[in-house]
């Protein structure tokens, strides 16, 4: 049964058990939902996946790339410092890809998964997501993907989904608008309820325009909001199955944590046999202790 292991936000918690673990693991993939350094940049933390012998696709964040001035103006909507500040991220995302090794920077791109079968496509959405209704780093985004609006975001994807195979997963950093507005729900903004959901609409439309197209979205994974929110320390929503699709929020931030003494590494396993998909979440410890928690194993129902 292929398998594919899905790590959210990882903020530099990465180690090499992690590298040993994975690499010694019988899952055909590794998918990364971006945020790699703690704080901004990631080349150092790129260099940490280069060391891992499966193949591997990584979409980039809003801390990827990118530096505190940069952020700074990008949160104020401030485009033309954002612009200013953000002059050297072309060359630093040129390092992080080298950084990878054989790891693949993903961002408006398709790719096959053989392993799955001739049939299954990788989508990957907008990278360098922030969420909410703006479209973040757009200088950047235009200089390399001729991408400077949502609408033309929409288009971008709209004509990926079309050159992707009939059953698609989409990897996005932020997940898709519509699946609720409160800070508990999958995607709703926990650090100004006034936002509420806090989804990317160009990736909402393209979830739709695929099942429009007669395609199967399999499964839609992201992170970017923590499923530890910000005031009540309670967790988010992190798993929705809704219309035959498993939408799935894998930031667990910090992904390495302790407790009762132990060091756990946290991380989503996907399972697919024939027509089903089992989603769990996976926690480990270098001790070899492994704790698994199955949260939807039906039929996908593609009617709906």
């Amino acid at each position: 049964m292929p398998k594919i292991a899905v790590i959210g936000d990882v903020h530099s918690f990465w180690t090499d058990f992690d590298i040993q673990y994975f690499n010694n693991s019988d899952y055909e993939y590794l998918l990364f939902t971006g945020d790699l350094p703690r704080f901004f940049g990631g080349i150092s933390d790129a260099k940490k996946l280069a060391r891992l012998s499966k193949p591997v696709f990584v979409i980039p964040g809003n801390h990827d790339g990118s530096n505190l001035k940069q952020f700074m103006a990008e949160l104020k909507n401030k485009p033309m410092l954002s612009h200013l500040f953000g002059r050297g991220q072309d060359k630093m995302m040129k390092s992080y890809d080298d950084a990878l090794g054989m790891a693949t920077l993903s961002g408006y791109s398709t790719h096959p998964l053989p392993e799955f079968g001739p049939d299954v496509s990788l989508i990957a959405a907008r990278p360098h997501s922030m969420g909410g209704d703006r479209l973040y780093f757009q200088s950047y985004l235009k200089r390399q993907f001729q991408v400077s609006t949502i609408e033309e975001s929409i288009m971008r994807l709209k004509k990926i989904v079309d050159e992707s195979a009939q059953n698609i997963i989409f990897l996005a950093h932020n997940g898709p608008r519509g699946l609720g507005d409160k800070a508990s729900d999958i995607w709703g903004c926990d650090f100004n309820t006034a936002y509420g959901d806090f989804g990317d609409e160009d990736l909402r439309v393209a979830v739709e325009y695929a099942k429009g197209q007669g395609k199967r979205v399999l499964a839609v994974i992201a992170g970017h909001m923590h499923q530890r929110l910000k005031k009540t320390k309670q967790r988010r929503q992190w798993f929705i199955f809704k219309n035959g699709i498993s939408y799935i929020n894998a930031a667990h931030v910090p992904r390495i944590f302790n407790h009762n003494e132990k060091k756990w590494h946290h991380h989503i396993s996907l399972q697919f046999e024939k027509e089903q998909l089992q989603v769990s979440e996976v926690l480990v410890t270098p001790q070899g202790e492994v704790r698994t928690q199955i949260m939807e194993r039906s039929e996908l129902d593609y009617s709906t």
